[in-house]
């Protein structure tokens, strides 16, 4: 039964999560599993909402708020907590790993797109760049990503300086 339980557990999460097809086909494979094998939907869905305490940093709120909203499809369940960057989270366990497994990744590829954005604008603006200190040339890695840093400096749009004299 427990061997059951768990994949009803499984296509519980699948019919949540799902996008679509894929989440009506599990929601109709979950009834018909349960009934099948006589389990009741309320033992499937016994994770209980908690409240989790989190410090997310001013500049990466926006971004963790969102992870929470994607996570549990709901907008109203994050709450300020009186200390500065504390936020009160109501979710279920799994819902509240999954929002930092998620966030974990988007900050890090934030942080890549960010660094890639500040070569691009060094490359737009002909701003001084450090040169190659090492002497060798650049690895195939290093050089796709200043290609892209390229395309995406032709992309952007800028403003001259203009040079104020007084």
């Amino acid at each position: 039964m427990d061997n059951h339980l768990d994949l009803a557990k499984k296509l519980n999460e699948l019919a949540k999560r799902g996008e679509g097809g894929e989440k009506i086909n599990a929601q109709k494979l979950l009834a018909k599993f349960c009934a099948k094998h006589g389990i009741n939907i309320d033992e499937v869905d016994d994770e209980k909402t908690q409240s989790f305490t989190v410090k997310i940093p001013d500049e990466l709120q926006w971004l963790y708020f969102r992870t929470v909203g994607q996570v549990t499809q709901k907008d109203n369940n994050v709450w300020n907590q009186r200390k500065r960057n504390h936020f009160r989270i109501e979710c279920t366990e799994s819902e509240f790993v999954l929002i930092n497994s998620i966030y974990d990744h988007y900050k890090k590829e934030l942080g890549k797109q960010l660094e890639l954005l500040k070569t691009a604008f060094i490359i737009k603006h002909r701003i001084w760049m450090d040169g190659n200190s090492t002497g060798k040339p650049p690895s195939a890695e290093e050089q796709e990503r200043i290609n892209k840093a390229f395309r995406m400096a032709e992309n952007m749009e800028t403003e001259s300086y203009q040079k104020r004299l007084k």
